[in-house]
């Protein structure tokens, strides 16, 4: 008769058994319940982060190309329209204006220069000439020698007498007639009243509307003349004899203004 035996113990681990027969080996035996696999909850990631896979564009596939023709004539000359460039036009001559040529140009009335020849240049008449030394067309006496005296500056004034205007008392009448009526009936009314030209900075002569004396302000010398009966008398300051030109009038260097002209 085999007999059994089974004892089960309490231990730190779980309940253990213990199964002996007799003539054999006991066994041991874990009982109790079963561990279960721990569970560790998975991190979600934010659908943000998530990489996204790439869409890879879907090309279209292009329908093979056919041969040409047999009877195409693959040699086509390029038309001549093509092959020619277009015209370039001419480049134009500069336009030079009167005052840029080295000639010598009389006044017309009331702006307008016209050059005139050597021949028929005459002596103590104001003309426009390029000064060498200026560099720029300037307006002058001409002497009986030929040479140009003084190279008048702004603010220098001169009667239309002084002019090579080519055209009658009556004339030069008319013309300011159409520009100032009522000066004209000023200079026509006064006995010996006479018509003045003032040069402006811009070179130009304009019309002074009042009685006025021939001046000269010259731009080589920055001296100044004034006429008194037949001849110029220069006209100095108490520390010399040269002016500026400024705001209108004219003043002794390192002066302020206090002079205008007449």
């Amino acid at each position: 008769m085999t007999r059994r035996w089974q004892w089960t113990l309490a231990l730190g681990l779980g309940l253990i058994s213990v199964d002996y027969v007799d003539g054999g080996t006991p066994t041991l035996a874990r009982r109790g319940p079963e561990r279960q696999p721990l569970r560790v909850a998975a991190k979600r990631t934010p659908a943000s982060r998530l990489v996204q896979p790439k869409q890879v564009a879907q090309t279209e596939e292009l329908p093979p190309l056919e041969p040409p023709p047999a009877d195409a004539n693959l040699e086509q000359p390029i038309p001549q329209h093509r092959l020619e460039s277009p015209p370039i036009a001419p480049e134009q001559p500069e336009q030079v204006p009167a005052t840029a040529h080295r000639g010598v140009f009389r006044l017309e009335p009331p702006d307008k220069l016209l050059e005139i020849d050597a021949a028929d240049l005459k002596p103590g008449v104001v003309y426009l000439h390029y000064s060498e030394k200026l560099d720029r067309q300037v307006w002058s006496f001409l002497q009986t020698s030929g040479d140009f005296w003084h190279a008048f500056g702004p603010g220098t004034t001169m009667s239309i007498d002084h002019f090579d205007l080519q055209m009658t008392e009556e004339e030069a009448l008319d013309a300011l007639k159409k520009i100032d009526p009522r000066f004209a009936f000023q200079v026509t009314s006064s006995a010996g009243a006479k018509v003045f030209l003032r040069l402006g900075t811009d070179n130009t002569w304009k019309l002074v509307r009042t009685t006025s004396v021939a001046a000269i302000f010259d731009l080589e010398t920055h001296q100044r003349w004034e006429k008194q009966w037949d001849r110029f008398m220069p006209v100095v300051h108490t520390c010399g004899d040269t002016w500026e030109f400024r705001d209108g009038g004219f003043q002794a260097p390192h002066w302020g203004p206090w002079m205008r002209p007449n």
